[in-house]
């Protein structure tokens, strides 16, 4: 008898398999979008602000948009900053308004595969409606300025039942410490401590002091970052004229014609409005189309005392 052929031997053809291993390898590297941040409800002070922070993850990398019943949010009525690409949003509505503002904030992130919501409820409580241990800024950050590769320290301090959590924003974007390497700390005071000072570092600084009853922002304050070749100047006469930039929150900065004190008492105070601020070099401070206002500086002793920084 003839013996029995041998089974034949089927052969997978090398490149198709190939690619289709590269589509399933493709398709793994897209996702939905999922959140790691979502808004939190908050019950803020009329006239203060509020500000809802949302972020996801997703590949392609999601979109964030923002809703107020049902309605995308008006960008004439809210500032929506953005952060990581479009990956994570902040919603910030100021001044705060009684009615008008308290309402349910969809938060929106959309990717090609997928879309999902978060919400939150903003409360808004006029001054005497305020409950008992409502946080308060008991000190707030001040204007600072720190030389380069210095360390800055923003002070912030508050009150409330319970005590309060403080938190810090800065240019309206939440401030992380655990993004910097350990450059950038908040300390137990709930100070906000920036080792080794960059000029990414300058900007505008506020703390928010939250617990159960409500949340409450403080006043806003500049760091500003100069640079070690930054010269000084040499000390002002009294009775010189000054010509001055900028009113940065009781500060005084700009350009005196080479003055520099620490500070001084006005007997006059003269406004006067230019049309283009002047372009001056790094490490001065400076505030965008500011009022340039030009005083004479009187005799010590008046009553409106005022700070003076000249960096140039």
């Amino acid at each position: 008898m003839a013996p029995a052929p041998a089974p034949r031997k089927t052969m997978v053809p090398l490149v198709p398999a190939l690619v289709m291993l590269g589509l399933v390898a493709g398709a793994h590297g897209d996702s939905k979008p999922a959140f790691i941040k979502v808004p939190e409800d908050q019950t803020g002070l009329s006239g203060g602000v509020a500000s809802f922070v949302c972020q996801a993850t997703g590949e392609p990398k999601p979109r964030i948009t923002w809703m107020k019943k049902g309605k995308k949010v008006s960008s004439q009525r809210f500032e929506v900053i953005e952060f990581d690409d479009g990956a994570g949003s902040v919603l910030r509505i100021q001044p705060l308004r009684v009615q008008r503002d308290e309402a349910i904030y969809e938060c929106t992130a959309t990717n090609s595969l997928g879309e999902i919501n978060t919400s939150a409820k903003l409360s808004v409580l006029e001054e005497e409606q305020l409950p008992p241990g409502f946080p308060s800024i008991d000190m707030g950050p001040q204007l600072k300025v720190v030389e380069k590769a210095r360390t800055a320290t923003m002070l912030c301090a508050a009150g409330g039942n319970p005590d309060p959590e403080i938190s810090w924003f800065k240019d309206f974007l939440p401030v992380d410490p655990a993004t910097s390497n350990g450059r950038i700390k908040q300390l137990r005071s709930g100070a906000l401590q920036i080792e080794s000072s960059e000029e990414s570092d300058q900007g505008k600084y506020e703390c928010v002091a939250t617990n159960s009853a409500g949340t409450r922002y403080s006043a806003p304050a500049n760091l500003y970052v100069r640079g070690k070749d930054a010269g000084s100047a040499q000390p002002c006469l009294h009775g010189a004229e000054l010509a001055l930039l900028a009113m940065l929150s009781g500060s005084l900065s700009g350009d005196s014609g080479g003055c520099h004190g620490s500070r001084f008492s006005f007997s006059r105070l003269f406004l006067q409005q230019q049309e283009q601020p002047q372009q001056l070099p790094l490490g001065t401070l400076l505030m965008a189309a500011a009022t340039f206002p030009s005083f004479s500086a009187g005799p010590l002793g008046h009553s409106h005392s005022w700070e003076y920084l000249y960096l140039l």
